[in-house]
């Protein structure tokens, strides 16, 4: 049987797509975290992500931005998205890589939905992982804690506890117990010293130094 080859031209037209793909799917990605999930993290593969997305928004197929000098530059799609919540959703999205990164080969990624709604609150966004060997699954909140404003979010994930059995979403039929809220932020401290303040429930919060979650995977 004869194998063909694909030349160089077709792998770039399928990384390119691929890339494309990945951008329109999480919103908004950087530099770094297209190399990660596209060309997998190697010494050379930010080099290579970089040569892709220059031609991809010469192209005017993405688009881009650097939020300040020191960050890699933001890609998107849609050139009417809202950019003012592009680093908001990058900082959401190495919590998403982090999940990525630690399941287990029979495990699948079922639902990533940004920005829900539960009245008490709107998560930046919430994951369903499946275990195909134990037939369950786990289930996430993740919000990414970057600006200064204040964060609330302990005391409206404990009020959503109160009430979460009557939450009208699809996965509240296949948890067996609150989802685990993962939180990225540049102030862990101050975020930990409210959890003994106000997780009156005893809710399963994680916390991760942003950038020490971002180093992990550049």
């Amino acid at each position: 049987m004869t194998v063909t080859k694909m030349t160089n031209h077709k792998k770039c037209f399928a990384r390119d797509n691929k890339i494309v793909e990945y951008v329109k799917r999480w919103g908004f990605l950087s530099t770094d975290q297209i190399a990660h999930l596209i060309f997998g993290g190697t010494k050379t593969s930010k080099r290579l992500a970089q040569r892709r997305l220059k031609y991809l928004v010469k192209e005017n197929i993405l688009q881009r931005k650097r939020v300040s000098f020191d960050e890699p530059y933001i890609y998107w799609y849609n050139a009417k998205k809202n950019i003012l919540q592009a680093a908001h959703i990058v900082a959401t999205n190495w919590i998403i890589i982090k999940l990525l990164s630690e399941k287990l080969g029979y495990e699948m990624v079922t639902m990533a939905s940004y920005e829900d709604d539960y009245d008490i609150l709107r998560c930046d966004c919430f994951v369903e992982i499946y275990n195909d060997k134990e037939k369950n699954y786990r289930h996430y909140f993740i919000e990414a804690d970057i600006s200064h404003n204040d964060f609330d979010k302990v005391v409206k994930y404990n009020k959503l506890y109160e009430n979460y059995k009557d939450i009208k979403q699809s996965w509240i039929k296949r948890t067996e117990g609150f989802p685990t809220i993962l939180i990225t932020t540049h102030r862990k401290k101050s975020i930990e010293k409210r959890l003994f303040k106000e997780n009156k429930h005893g809710l399963e919060f994680q916390i991760f130094d942003y950038d020490e979650l971002r180093r992990r995977f550049v």
